[in-house]
């Protein structure tokens, strides 16, 4: 059976930007891949600049031999079985499950 999860990225404003993973969504695999992406993004801006954040996790996630990703961004909230938050809060990116 798939574990799936939805990671809600949202921004000081309130704007939502969703991405769904299908299978293997256990906090071991994700939450090293919302880490590794605040590592990048650190320093480089004064705000949290959503855009850049996705661009940078989907980046870092993408398997150029891999038919089908592991991650992919949706407009809405998926159902899955993990719930993920990577959330701009006081001046930082904080990942979390929910």
């Amino acid at each position: 059976m798939s574990t799936g999860a939805t990671i809600t990225v949202e921004d000081e404003s309130g704007t939502k930007f969703y991405i769904f993973r299908s299978h293997d969504a256990f906090p071991d695999i994700v939450l090293p891949d919302l880490q590794a992406t605040i590592e990048k993004a650190k320093g480089r801006w004064d705000g949290s600049e959503i855009g850049q954040i996705m661009a940078i996790f989907m980046g870092l996630t993408y398997c150029p031999k891999s038919r089908i990703q592991d991650y992919e961004i949706y407009p809405e909230e998926m159902d899955g079985c993990y719930s993920y938050q990577l959330k701009y809060i006081d001046g930082e990116w904080v990942a979390s499950v929910r």
